[in-house]
């Protein structure tokens, strides 16, 4: 909960994720469901099935060939925390419209500002400044479990400006008013019915993908077989390539002999070279793929050439920019390796998990490292990097996203280390988590020893606690909370410390809030004078 004096840099958002994934240009074109996609009457369009039936590929193609702007979020899990979410959604839509003001981004940086409070409605008043049309599409919005950012989606829903229309793509319905949309007109649904691809449609995929035209019989008991599933019939097909009778191949296949998507992608694998093999599979265990990383975690040499055949070869590998410097596995494909990697060599997995944490963390992506530790089992590491780094996070509104991580690391280094205990404290009331602070702060203060190192930018351990206590821990017991904040003052006496500039704003706060505003006032402006100079977090400032 301070930087020592170290000025924190901006943590990268990135930028794959606010664009659409590539589309091969000779993917099936499906107008049947680009005219649904086109009903720019319904201010929300939702695009439901399971994984792996085209949904993504669908509304990249869509969105490749929109006549207004598309502005494009791909969720991950890590985006389950609502200042992050909205700080994705506003520079997606910026991307777009440069001329849109940037006053949404400017209050989401702000830490503990809840964005349904302040964020979203400034969002909503500048799309409806700017005018024009718009739409905006959540990907893989199955993945947002957090109730405040469904209540702020359908806040923005209710009170949607002018020409903004939203798409939403999820493996279930999204927990919006759905029902009400709908019962008013105001809903377009495509669903895994509608995604199945149709006999004219999968020959058009099985010709581009396996090369080879079937005829109408086999056709249709292979669309049959796979109930029209997308990326099942890009399967079938890859292994159709690689057979010397293809029809015999293709009669060979049932799904009912193990798990289809296992017993696919294990063919894929078999039928292709030995160097490609082994890429693929040691491979898998990365979220995202790019040369230069593949390189170092995978310690060769050659990815990008070798990422640039897959993918030109029709693997199961979906480029995420124009230029082809980051990819990713279809996510079932990808899985199925993964599988067959823990079988295989599970330890070796775990090794290149961590070599990307060192790439990640070399190029400034302390996020991505702390997630490919905890990915590898190294709990240690990650624990140190996350004490480390903490105003990293909420210099960056990613108070949510820090707990996120540190909630993943074992009961007993958390216990361990009292400096990690109070930046968890500090992220959980930053991200309105307020019910867990007095926990985390007792956690803290169990461990904390006459001996032991305060936390980054602070004299003393307890002066950190007793000022999370004051801001966040005793919100009924203001008698206690003004003694906590005096006894963080009374411990931080250094000028030169962040936590110097922190206690006294949080004293100040809590004055002002008993209305002694007369003693209030007093005390910021001291900590104000010193913010400056010991370049202490922004939130302070």
């Amino acid at each position: 909960m301070g930087s020592a004096g170290q000025s924190t840099p901006d943590r990268p958002l990135l930028a794959t994720k606010v664009r659409p994934p590539w589309t091969r240009t000779s993917a099936v074109d499906r107008p049947r469901l680009r005219a649904r996609l086109d009903d720019a009457a319904a201010p929300l369009t939702i695009v439901v099935a399971p994984a792996g039936w085209g949904k993504t590929t669908l509304l990249a193609q869509w969105a490749d060939n929109a006549t207004g702007p598309v502005a494009w979020l791909t969720l991950d899990a890590a985006d389950n925390d609502p200042a992050r979410f909205w700080i994705y959604v506003a520079t997606a839509l910026a991307d777009e419209d440069p001329h849109l003001p940037a006053s949404a981004l400017t209050a989401l940086r702000v830490p503990g500002l809840d964005p349904l409070d302040v964020a979203v409605p400034t969002l909503i008043n500048d799309l409806t400044a700017a005018g024009g049309r718009r739409v905006l599409v959540l990907d893989d919005y199955h993945l947002i479990s957090d109730r405040r950012i469904h209540e702020a989606v359908e806040f923005l829903l209710t009170y949607l400006p002018p020409g903004l229309r939203i798409v939403v793509a999820a493996r279930f319905d999204p927990p919006l008013p759905i029902a009400r949309l709908r019962a008013r007109g105001q809903l377009v649904e495509i669903r895994q019915a509608d995604l199945a691809f149709t006999p004219p449609e999968a020959a058009g995929l099985v010709a581009d993908v396996a090369d080879d035209a079937l005829d109408a019989t086999h056709l249709g008991g292979l669309v049959d077989r796979t109930e029209g599933w997308a990326a099942g019939l890009h399967l079938v097909a890859l292994t159709m390539r690689a057979a010397p009778d293809s029809v015999r191949r293709l009669e060979a296949l049932r799904g009912d002999d193990r798990n289809v998507l296992d017993y696919l992608g294990q063919e894929v694998l078999a039928a292709l070279p030995d160097d490609q093999q082994g890429f693929v599979l040691r491979s898998s265990v990365l979220d995202r793929l790019s040369g230069p990383l593949c390189d170092a975690a995978l310690e060769r040499d050659g990815s990008r050439d070798l990422l640039a055949a897959l993918e030109q070869a029709g693997l199961v590998l979906v480029a995420l920019d124009e230029r082809r410097e980051w990819y990713r596995y279809h996510r079932l494909f990808r899985d199925a390796m993964r599988r067959e990697l823990v079988r295989a060599d599970a330890d070796d997995g775990r090794a290149i998990l961590g070599r990307a944490a060192d790439w990640w963390q070399d190029h400034g992506d302390v996020e991505a490292a702390i997630r490919h530790l905890l990915a590898a089992g190294r709990q240690r590491r990650a624990a140190a990097l996350l004490a480390a780094s903490d105003d990293t996070f909420l210099d960056n509104a990613a108070a949510g996203t820090y707990l996120q991580l540190a909630d993943q690391l074992d009961a007993a280094l958390v216990r361990a280390d009292p400096g990690l205990a109070i930046a968890m404290a500090a992220a959980a009331g930053f991200s309105g988590h307020v019910d867990r602070v007095t926990g985390l702060l007792d956690v803290a203060e169990a461990g904390v020893t006459a001996d032991g190192r305060p936390p980054h930018g602070w004299w003393s351990a307890g002066a950190a606690i007793a000022t999370l206590r004051a801001t966040f821990g005793r919100p009924a017991d203001l008698a206690n909370t003004v003694d906590d904040a005096r006894l963080a003052v009374g411990l931080e006496a250094d000028p030169d410390l962040d936590g110097y500039v922190i206690s006294r704003l949080a004293l100040g706060v809590v004055l002002a809030g008993l209305d002694r505003h007369d003693e209030a006032v007093v005390v910021p402006r001291r900590a104000w004078r010193r913010a400056a100079a010991v370049d202490s977090p922004g939130f302070t400032r």
